[in-house]
């Protein structure tokens, strides 16, 4: 009986500490739940109603697998964006030429009416050279002014190639053309005065202020005429054939209405009024004193009684004109003036010195 009570206690020891043991793993396990699965107040979930059944919350499935482990680099972060580019400005438009300037101002100043701005403008295209389809617009429309402001009897306010002239008493064209380095014909071309005309004391005539001079461009076959510096006409002109005539500057030495000429080829006379006459009835003689013409006498500019030669050479040295051509040239080119012959013009256009 002892021993069977002595037993009884020994087993209820044990139980007491296996009951302990159970214990203290329920209490590890509860703590360790708490610690993985958080104890936030805000985590709290209501206990179920008996016999609800609560789905378990879904869960995003986690990779299978796990990259290996490596070497730690930096995000990648994405390209960085280049500052926007501005926009494109518009190209500058290229610097005008001052020529361009001056030529379109000077065409503007023509079509208004503006003949004196015109022609400074115009002539300076001239002067500073340009294409040859300019050039010969450029001549084209200073000729037309050169005929409203030089040679009509018309005075514009301000223009410094003219006045008016107050005739004094004993005053003659002639001493008024060798005066102001002009002809007769051309104070009376101007004037419209008629064959025979007396001046009056105290009259106003118009004169221009001399002298012209001329440029001959023998591959052009063109007589360029000129007032002072400003360009005035154009006339074409047959020259010497086999290159006789030669360039150079010459001076106007002679000049003679209704010439008698002796053909050097045969000795054939030709009289003043003969319409057989080469030299058209005006001769205007030149001497030559710089280049190829120093020392040259015998040449000269005349007409010609063989209208289909102009623009050829076909003379024996000489310039020769059609007949209006030459009446013209023949009352610019006073005793004194100046006339060069050269090859050809400057590739851009300028053929005076």
């Amino acid at each position: 009986m002892p021993t069977r009570m002595i037993d009884v206690r020994i087993l209820h020891r044990r139980y007491l500490i296996l009951g302990l043991g159970l214990l203290a793993v329920s209490t590890c396990l509860m703590v360790a739940g708490c610690s993985l699965f958080g104890s936030d107040e805000g985590d709290e979930q209501p206990l179920p109603a008996p016999g609800v059944t609560v789905s378990p919350p879904s869960v995003a499935p986690v990779p299978a697998t796990v990259p290996a482990e490596g070497p730690r680099t930096a995000p990648a972060w994405p390209p960085a964006q280049s500052a926007p580019a501005s926009p494109t400005q518009p190209a500058e438009p290229p610097a005008l030429d001052p020529t361009d300037i001056a030529y379109r101002e000077g065409v503007l100043a023509w079509e208004r009416g503006e003949l004196l701005w015109a022609r400074d403008n115009l002539n300076r295209v001239l002067q500073q050279g340009c294409s040859a389809d300019r050039q010969h617009r450029v001549r084209e429309i200073l000729a037309q002014i050169a005929d409203g402001t030089i040679f009509s009897p018309d005075i514009l306010q301000g223009d410094p190639l003219v006045f008016s002239y107050r005739i004094a008493q004993g005053d003659t064209l002639s001493r008024i053309a060798r005066k102001h380095d002009l002809t007769e014909e051309l104070i009376s071309g101007i004037n419209r005065l008629s064959a025979g005309s007396v001046l009056r004391p105290g009259q106003r005539i118009k004169i221009v202020r001399g002298p012209f001079s001329a440029t001959v461009v023998k591959s052009d076959h063109e007589m360029h005429l000129y007032l002072q510096d400003v360009y005035v006409r154009t006339c074409r002109v047959a020259l010497g054939t086999d290159n006789k005539t030669p360039t150079g500057t010459w001076v106007v030495t002679t000049r003679l209405r209704h010439p008698s000429w002796v053909d050097p080829r045969n000795g054939r006379r030709y009289g003043s009024h003969d319409p057989d006459n080469p030299l058209g009835g005006y001769w205007i003689a030149l001497k030559g004193i710089e280049g190829s013409a120093v020392g040259q006498r015998g040449y000269g500019i005349h007409g010609t009684n063989d209208e289909a030669s102009i623009g050829t050479d076909a003379s024996l040295g000489c310039v020769r004109l059609g007949k209006k051509d030459i009446e013209d040239v023949y009352a610019m080119l006073a005793r004194g003036c100046i006339v060069t012959i050269i090859e050809s013009g400057e590739s851009r256009g300028r053929f005076r010195q």
